[in-house]
This record gives C-alpha cells, structure tokens and sequence, in this order.
C-alpha cells in the first residue's frame, strides 16, 4: 500500500530538492495503517540514486526513551557500518545538547580556543555532512544521558570511540567538563590553553556571580526538571548566588542522581520523583516558595 500511494509526493520531492540525504519519519497514522517505511525508502534510494533513511517514530508505539532510540538508529545507518581509516587528532562530538540558547556555540569556541576539534553537535549544531564524519572523532562526549547514552554507546560497539558524560551548566560544571575532555584527548599545549582560558573567564565572571548575591538573600527555589543532572548543576548554581534549594523533582533522574540531591541540599529538602501538579502544588506551599519559586526547565549558564 504505501508504495502505491507514496511515489508522486516523494518523487518531486526528490527531483525539486537537491540533496544527498531524505529521512522519511513514520507518525501514528503511519503505524496504524501499517504501511513499509523501511520498504519504502529502500525503493526510493534504488530509483533515484538518493540515500533515503526510513525514521520509525509512530508516537504511540512507546515513551519518549523509544523516540530517542529510533532517531539514534536513524543517525547510526547515516553513520553507516563501515569503521573509519583514520581518527582525527584531539577531536571530540558534543552528544545531547539542543543549542537552544546557542550555547552549542559558546562551547565550540572553547574548544577551539583550548585547539580541540568539534566534529558535530548532536543534534543541536549538526549536518548529515558532519554526522556522517563524525565516527572519525577520538571521544564522543554526552550531556543529555537520557537522549544520547545510547547513541554514544552504539559508536563505541561499531567505531570504538570511547565516551564520558559531561555537564556544561554554570561555570563550575563548565571548568570541570572542559577539564575532562583536556584529560582525554589533549596534551599539555591543550591544559595550558585551557588553564589561561580559565583564569580570563573566572575574572570577568565571578565579580558579576558575587554582585547578584545581595539581590537573593532569603530567596528559596524549587526545581522540577525532566532528567537529573540538570538539576544537578542548578541546584550548584543557585547555592553560588546564595539561593537555597527547598524541592527538587524529576520524571525520569536515576537513584545515583538522587543521592546527589541529597548531597547538594540541606536537611529536609524535599526530593520528589515524577510527581503530579496537585503533589508540587502541596509542597510549594508547606515550603512557603510560592512567591519567591522559579521554575526551570533549561537554564543554560556556561562560563
């Protein structure tokens, strides 16, 4: 059925569009009806001479974990099986980041000022060029564990490039993972780059860091957030402008990140995990940070 009723609306897509790659993504009719994606693209890669990859992303088939996985197994056949000849020297890909707040680009200028490669951004600051480049990288470096663990995973089975996880939230998580990646693929050229850039960011920033912290005297926060090593490194941010952490929650943080709550906050900080409105609601108010609460899904503060 699908290649019956596909072929015109795809054929002029591929004739109007010069370009080497198509992704066809599957939605939930799609998987209702039951129609061949992979089939389909196999068909219309052998007819136009296009790589075209096949995205089965039918929202109903699971959780968003399953969402993540089919586009990394869209990213690892662009890939391609094939193990590259060469590596590139002090090289690294930026796995789980969005570039939502360009912050993909404020950490691409560290690195280059440190004189370490950024292959690719996925999938925040990427190209299929630079996907399909991006097993030449000597490290694979991972923020978003939730979205990427899995992809970076796969590329050390297929390619064997080995990965870390990294946390690019405020300036103490920055200096850490910059730290990291030196440690990893650099040498000493790369740590004294890296040290000067350091010391110039510290200087300009930690005078603005002491500035605001007048401002927040008796402030209380509450965080709610999807995966945990946001939280994380919000609840180290907050405690340097001297803001107290009194709730902390999220959907899917692990028991290790739960631990760290416990590290980072005081006595009797509420820790949740995937709580509803009406639990939140209670909360807030029985920690009186109704009026002084801010939310924060993604807060991106680098160095």
């Amino acid at each position: 059925m699908a290649r019956k009723n596909w072929p015109w609306p795809l054929t002029r897509l591929l004739k109007e569009k010069s370009q080497a790659w198509f992704f066809i993504y599957s939605t939930c009719v799609v998987g209702v009806i039951g129609d061949d994606v992979k089939a389909v693209a196999k068909h219309a890669s052998e007819k136009h001479g296009i790589r075209v990859i096949p995205v089965h992303s039918s929202g109903f088939s699971g959780t968003k974990k399953d969402g993540y996985k089919a586009a990394c197994h869209a990213i690892l056949e662009l890939m391609g099986d094939e193990k590259p000849q060469e590596t590139i020297p002090h090289s690294l890909n930026f796995l789980g980041d969005f570039n939502l707040a360009a912050e993909a680009w404020i950490i691409r200028d560290y690195l280059e000022t440190i004189g370490l490669t950024l292959g690719t951004v996925i999938t925040g600051d990427a190209t299929t060029t630079s996907l399909k480049e991006a097993k030449k990288s000597a490290l694979n470096v991972v923020q978003c564990a939730g979205s990427m663990t899995y992809l970076a995973k796969q590329m050390k089975k297929a390619y064997d490039i080995p990965f870390d996880h990294v946390r690019f939230f405020g300036i103490k998580d920055t200096i850490r993972s910059l730290r990291k990646i030196v440690y990893s693929i650099g040498n000493h050229v790369h740590l004294n780059r890296f040290e000067q850039l350091v010391k110039e960011k510290e200087a300009y920033y930690l005078p603005k860091v002491e500035a605001y912290k007048e401002k927040f005297k008796n402030v209380k926060v509450a965080l709610y957030v999807g995966g945990g090593f946001k939280a994380i490194s919000l609840i180290e941010q907050f405690a340097d402008l001297g803001i107290e952490t009194v709730l902390v929650g999220t959907q899917t943080g692990s028991k290790e990140e739960y631990e760290k709550f416990k590290e980072l906050t005081k006595e009797g900080t509420v820790i949740l995990d995937d709580a509803n409105p009406t639990e939140l609601e209670f909360f807030l108010k029985k920690n009186r940070c109704t009026d002084t609460c801010r939310w924060c899904e993604r807060k991106t503060s680098c160095l």
